[in-house]
């Protein structure tokens, strides 16, 4: 083959070999653009602040009269059909009500507070609660209430938006309960939990983060073997999720 036509074949093979090599370079970025998921966890046991503790006192009849949780301060007043519950924090020296109206049973059929909005609570066959509202700063929800032999053993809440997804379970002690979370150890919130919550495990899921929590409950008792004092330790565990390009 005479020298110039093989010279012009390589500088041919050459010529698309370089071409395609600047092909794949210009795919590169295309390819840099497609979102990956990077995710990053965290976890803490206790606080800076220290265990939260809980104080309680009681009436002549042994109804609660007051409760000591921080810097927040709620004593109780017993009408016919109503229980009126006064808060107070410290802190940022604000005061409000809440108004729980009870039915022939004593039990609880709303709350009336300063968000101006009634909420209804519902009961099942047995007494037990088995919805109501659960209301913070930021949102509020209506709970859901599993009961099996006889304590609440989980907890979901309906929130405005489906995407987010929380569960709470509880795991309890043998001690018979003197004041369940549910009724401050009186009637008017259906039947409490037969035993003491020793665990509570919170998850809340979304699409940016999980958040976990764990708490674990130890008490105090008076002479007549009522709660006194709830210490409540606790850690957590966060994993978010960021959509990032690299």
């Amino acid at each position: 083959m005479p020298i110039r036509p093989l010279f012009l074949a390589l500088l041919f093979i050459l010529t698309v070999f370089i071409s395609c090599k600047k092909s794949d370079n210009q795919l590169q970025p295309e390819e840099n653009k497609i979102p990956k998921i990077k995710t990053e966890s965290w976890f803490s046991i206790g606080n800076s602040w220290g265990d939260v503790v809980i104080s309680y006192e009681y009436d002549q009849d042994g109804r609660i009269a007051k409760i000591t949780d921080g810097d927040d301060l709620s004593t109780y007043k017993y009408e016919p059909q109503k229980v009126i519950i006064n808060k107070y924090n410290s802190k940022s020296q604000s005061t409000y009500v809440d108004t729980l109206l009870l039915n022939n049973k004593g039990l609880v059929i709303a709350e009336r507070n300063f968000f101006f909005k009634d909420f209804i609570y519902k009961y099942n066959t047995e007494g037990y609660r088995i919805t109501a509202p659960n209301y913070g700063a930021e949102t509020w929800t209506i709970d859901t209430l599993t009961i099996k032999n006889g304590n609440t053993v989980e907890i979901t809440p309906k929130y405005w938006n489906e995407y987010v997804m929380a569960t709470t379970t509880y795991k309890f002690q043998a001690s018979l309960n003197t004041i369940g979370d549910q009724n401050k150890g009186i009637t008017w919130n259906g039947k409490q939990n037969v035993n003491l919550t020793s665990e509570e495990d919170r998850k809340t899921v979304n699409v940016w983060r999980t958040y976990e929590q764990h708490y674990s409950y130890t008490y105090e008792f008076d002479t007549k073997i009522r709660i006194t004092k709830k210490i409540i330790t606790y850690g957590s565990a966060v994993t978010n999720v960021e959509y990032s390009y690299y």
